[in-house]
């Protein structure tokens, strides 16, 4: 066997087996793994918070504004006249929600 030969084909089966691409201005190397499911960081972070919004503690934003819904559903209900709404209705807000966990609190 001839030397170019030989290194020829010593080139060619290693091409073969780590899959090496040459082109003439630069030289790449196959990706064996899986491609990438998130381009960025911040990407893969939303989709983990997505996914895990259920196990995941409410934030203080979510609990005030769960609050001022129930106070605004309990006046409204008040001003229908609804004997529940009206012994929980309050002044303000805060003593809307006193009341109403002390309503809740007789009930247990």
């Amino acid at each position: 066997m001839k030397p170019l030969t030989f290194w020829l084909a010593l080139w060619l089966s290693y091409y073969l087996l780590v899959g090496f691409i040459v082109t003439r201005k630069f030289v790449t190397i196959k990706s064996m793994g899986r491609p990438k499911l998130y381009q960025s960081n911040a990407e893969k972070q939303r989709a983990y918070r997505a996914r895990n919004a259920h196990r995941l503690p409410a934030t203080d934003a979510e609990l005030a504004a769960l609050a001022r819904t129930l106070t605004s559903e309990i006046h409204e209900a008040a001003q229908r006249d609804n004997p529940v709404a009206l012994a929980m209705a309050g002044d303000s807000k805060a003593e809307t929600l006193r009341k109403a966990i002390r309503w809740f609190q007789k009930c247990v």
